[in-house]
């Protein structure tokens, strides 16, 4: 990707791919796109690209992997040359702070915290303080401060709603803590 800057001869900061000029001065990030590259930008290392798929990129900017506007987002950032992919990860492709209108917001794996609803926060809390063992539905019920029954459908959908948003995974009957989660700055 080559970048030009706008100098006194110039008008517009463009990029080029692949014979295409864009213009990077009306580029425009819906929110979706926003948080994307904003949670890439600030995972960026000094020392050496940093990247992610989008299972890890879905759970910590909070959209599910599933949706359209999710997949949008992110093709839309390759195609304007902001991010690239490397097989199944994603990299920042061109380091901008313009585009990058949330850095403030919190992408730890702690940040869901603020996030959740009462029953999915103490499973997501109980999980966070065991990352790398799994458990039975029974176990996460009765350890968590309320102790939710296990049949019941809020503790149930609950585990969905972790399970869909990435920040747990399910092997057969046990569940944990999403592991490509702990490669996040925390």
């Amino acid at each position: 990707v080559n970048v030009d800057k706008p100098d006194s001869n110039k008008e517009l900061a463009v990029i080029k791919i692949d014979e295409e000029i864009i213009n990077i001065d009306s580029m425009q990030l819906g929110r979706c796109a926003g948080m994307i590259y904003s949670f890439l930008l600030k995972q960026d290392d000094p020392i050496g690209k940093r990247s992610f798929n989008k299972r890890q990129i879905a759970a910590a900017t909070g959209y599910s992997i599933r949706s359209s506007g999710f997949s949008n987002a992110i093709s839309s950032l390759v195609s304007k040359g902001l991010v690239k992919r490397k097989g199944d990860k994603i990299e920042i492709a061109l380091v901008d702070r313009k585009f990058a209108k949330y850095l403030e917001h919190d992408f730890s794996i702690r940040g869901w915290l603020n996030n959740l609803g009462k029953c999915p926060r103490e499973i997501y809390e109980f999980l966070l303080e065991h990352p790398n063992e799994t458990f039975t539905k029974e176990q996460i019920a009765d350890n968590t401060p309320s102790q939710y029954s296990v049949t019941s459908s809020g503790f149930t959908n609950a585990l969905s709603a972790l399970n869909s948003t990435g920040l747990i995974t399910k092997e057969g009957s046990e569940i944990r803590l999403n592991p490509e989660l702990l490669e996040l700055n925390q």
